[in-house]
């Protein structure tokens, strides 16, 4: 199960926040980062380590190291549906925090970081980034979920994963190809739903396991 949150830029202010927040927004963590701005989270990131390794005078090999991190989480940001597409974030106009709260009224995040956070509102799912361990309930990701087998439960469980997958695969030791068979009917119903959301579609793989 994925859980999406929105983590401010400015984490790279500050390498301990980098590592962390780098370090445990992973896929197989179950956490990834929203790209707020749309398709311009990485840029406005890069942009801040950059100033913030030069302040520092780190070595290269340091400051490769560090962009090797900012790089493998580049490919791993994903978009939300609905989120507008305009250059809103501008630090001589605009505030992060303002846009991204509007993003989070929209449909909440799992929770939102950013270092202009004086401290933990569980309430509203905000944090600053030195709040950020496993006793926050909101930053704890279950390793799966449980859901009724059911065409609509399914597609509501892989929709967010889509986001940054594009395979499906289902182990169903029952599966029968027989058209009139209830769960022939089922698999094409969750393929209609998927469809209707992702275009192209993504591939999906059916294993029947043995006895």
């Amino acid at each position: 199960m994925l859980r999406v949150f929105a983590i401010d830029p400015k984490i790279c202010q500050n390498l301990d926040w980098f590592r962390y927040c780098t370090e445990h927004c992973q896929p197989s963590q179950g956490r990834v980062i929203a790209d707020l701005p749309s398709g311009q989270w990485y840029e406005n990131a890069n942009a801040i380590l950059d100033q913030h390794v030069q302040e520092l005078n780190l070595p290269p090999i340091k400051v490769r190291s560090l962009k090797s991190c900012l790089n493998i989480v580049r490919g791993q940001l994903v978009d939300r549906p609905g989120t507008e597409q305009t250059s809103w974030y501008d630090i001589s106009q605009f505030s992060w925090i303002t846009e991204i709260d509007k993003e989070h009224r929209r449909e909440p995040f799992s929770a939102v970081v950013s270092p202009d956070y004086a401290g933990a509102e569980d309430t509203e799912l905000k944090y600053h980034p030195d709040e950020l361990n496993r006793t926050v309930e909101a930053w704890n990701t279950p390793s799966g979920v449980s859901i009724t087998r059911s065409p609509g439960e399914f597609v509501n469980a892989i929709l967010p994963m889509l986001r940054i997958a594009s395979n499906i695969h289902f182990l169903d030791r029952y599966f029968n190809v027989d058209s009139n068979s209830s769960f022939t009917q089922n698999y094409m119903q969750i393929i209609q739903d998927l469809a209707s959301y992702y275009d192209p579609f993504p591939s999906l793989i059916i294993h029947c396991c043995p006895d």
